[in-house]
């Protein structure tokens, strides 16, 4: 699951625009080769994963912050050696993670391959083509990738959702409003879907608010009441 472009009602993109000449200068040359139509396309990817980067990043050293103020600058350049991710798996887990101290490309190495690891074998998170190597040369995506996966996983591993057997059932179609009840139902018991939990979690917090309903991830949150109700609940 990524983050999507919200469009408003006028179709107006929410994203950053970026300068056309300045966007192109930092690409390959090979894209000058494309069309207009597929460079618009990869200008909007390149806008979307900015908008990920810079959100799980504030994400990171939110924890991060608890260890003598350590933080994170760059995304894509700050995880390479492996020791933050490491961190930040200690503080999500409470645990000590044996780590190499070199500074070398090998002892990077070994300590993602003990982050992924750790997040296969001991959270049971499954990682589909996110390699060592990868990581340890700043690739954008499978990093992106990466955290996202953590995010989802310790995000809402405690969350609790209030509903009978049967509520969560049809919930699971999008469509049916969640009903409420004095059953509690561990997320973890619900299929391993993440974007159906998301909404689910939404739903949740949703609940008896007004004229709020929690049918989707895009026309639900347009009017901006939904981010309100969410944080109300949270305050």
């Amino acid at each position: 699951m990524s983050f999507e472009m919200v469009v408003d009602d006028n179709n107006n993109h929410y994203f950053p625009d970026l300068n056309e000449q300045d966007w192109i200068l930092e690409k390959p040359i090979s894209v000058l080769s494309l069309d207009l139509a597929d460079r618009k396309v990869l200008k909007v990817a390149d806008q979307r994963d900015a908008v990920q980067k810079k959100t799980f990043t504030k994400w990171m050293n939110f924890y991060l912050s608890t260890r003598n103020g350590l933080h994170v600058d760059d995304l894509f350049v700050d995880l390479r050696d492996g020791h933050l991710l490491l961190t930040l798996l200690e503080i999500l887990t409470n645990q000590t993670i044996p780590r190499e101290r070199g500074s070398s490309k090998f002892h990077a190495l070994r300590n993602i391959e003990q982050c992924l690891q750790s997040l296969e074998c001991d959270h049971n998170i499954r990682l589909v083509n996110i390699r060592p190597e990868e990581l340890v040369n700043g690739n954008p995506k499978l990093t992106l990738g990466l955290i996202w996966r953590i995010i989802l996983h310790f995000q809402f591993s405690d969350a609790i959702l209030f509903s009978s057997d049967e509520a969560v059932s049809t919930a699971l179609t999008e469509s049916v409003p969640l009903k409420t009840s004095t059953k509690k139902l561990i997320l973890d018991q619900v299929p391993a879907n993440y974007r159906t939990r998301l909404l689910l979690w939404a739903r949740q917090h949703c609940q008896d608010y007004p004229g709020v309903s929690m049918d989707d991830f895009t026309s639900s949150w347009r009017n901006g009441r939904a981010f309100l109700v969410i944080l109300h609940r949270h305050k």
